[in-house]
């Protein structure tokens, strides 16, 4: 015989569900956050119980609802612990000093190459009343060679209409 779980009963065990959840969780809170849990899915749909026991199946949905939230807590990524030493720990996002600065001379550099510039706003209409600019260079080589990291080497050759090395 199936009859209704009556939600106007449900305060009556309210004690012994405490209990119960105090004895699974350890800890007050925990089980005061695991009964009321319990009471919400409960109550979120109706219920038929087979018997006229609603403590046991109280205290079963109390059991089912712990072990459903001890599953979901052990598939959490848990955070390994720090070091003792935090100030040891290397960042691995730091740049090293030389290579900072070394990239600002070489930005320094690009940006005072001729045509090297930012190129100009393009107009709304697509259209313009300036010449096009003129196609910028890579300038590696002059770049690099101004900051000193290549040095032309002396050959028995002419130097190139371009005045590279």
């Amino acid at each position: 015989m199936e009859r209704p779980l009556d939600p106007a009963r449900l305060g009556d065990h309210l004690d012994r569900l405490y209990r119960a959840a105090w004895a699974l969780c350890g800890s007050r809170e925990d089980a005061e956050d695991l009964v009321q849990e319990t009471y919400a899915r409960v109550l979120a749909r109706p219920r038929l119980l087979r018997n006229q026991d609603d403590l046991g199946y109280l205290l079963r949905a109390l059991r089912n609802t712990f072990l459903t939230q001890k599953r979901t807590e052990s598939r959490r990524l848990r955070p390994g612990p720090l070091p003792n030493q935090l100030d040891q720990v290397a960042d691995p996002h730091a740049r090293e000093p030389q290579a900072a600065l070394e990239a600002g001379e070489l930005y320094a550099a690009i940006a005072a190459i001729p045509g090297g510039g930012s190129p100009r706003p393009a107009d709304p209409r697509g259209h313009s009343d300036e010449p096009p600019l003129p196609r910028p260079s890579t300038g590696r080589v002059p770049t690099r060679r101004r900051l000193g990291l290549i040095r032309c080497q002396p050959t028995s050759r002419p130097a190139s209409a371009s005045g590279r090395c």
